[in-house]
């Protein structure tokens, strides 16, 4: 069964991160007014089929399956727009956050929403003292949504680890600019769901 999920998982997460980068290239260039082809398909489709695999062997339902590959449409337009015009839009990120979280508050799973919110508020004081210019209100939504997924613990592992290795990249390109916490943001909650997960 695990084996035919796993097949299964890969097929779905691959579609996903074809759709999701589909999706975020319509509003690239409905906000932006820019055209992108290039090799993110060859780059993305081929992680989302591999993560979907390892998601399939761990699981036995397959509707849980189904409603990871709809997180991952957002997950991989998020990390598209933040890289290509540096913004994303709130519904993005919003909308599977209030599914899960309404979900969570359904099965009396109270820990989900009170992660996302306890994960978002050191997020969300930078935002606020830099007024967006260190840290975006996108990447504060994006850690919502991470946390949500993953729980407290493992969002604060995950996010210091990111946050760590965003400065040691910074610190070795010598750059002091803001940058596009996105793509560690969503990087590090995969990688910690696949850790953590069991």
């Amino acid at each position: 069964m695990n084996g035919s999920l796993a097949l299964v998982g890969a097929l779905m997460f691959a579609s996903s991160g074809w759709f999701g980068y589909a999706l975020a290239n319509v509003l690239i260039q409905r906000w932006h007014g820019d055209r992108y082809g290039d090799v993110w398909p060859l780059l993305v489709v081929p992680a989302c089929a591999i993560a979907g695999a390892e998601f399939g062997l761990r699981e036995t339902n397959p509707l849980h399956l189904l409603a990871l590959s709809f997180i991952v449409v957002a997950l991989v337009a998020l990390v598209r727009c933040d890289v290509r015009i540096h913004w994303t839009p709130p519904w993005l990120s919003l909308i599977p956050l209030a599914c899960i979280c309404a979900l969570a508050l359904l099965q009396h799973a109270y820990a989900v929403p009170l992660a996302a919110l306890l994960v978002s508020v050191p997020f969300a004081s930078v935002a606020l003292m830099t007024k967006g210019a260190g840290m975006s209100w996108s990447d504060v939504r994006v850690a919502a949504l991470g946390a949500s997924l993953l729980g407290l613990f493992p969002a604060v592992v995950a996010f210091s680890a990111a946050g760590l290795l965003l400065a040691f990249i910074q610190w070795g390109l010598r750059r002091h600019a803001t940058v596009q916490m996105a793509p560690y943001l969503v990087g590090a909650t995969v990688v910690a769901a696949l850790a953590f997960g069991g």
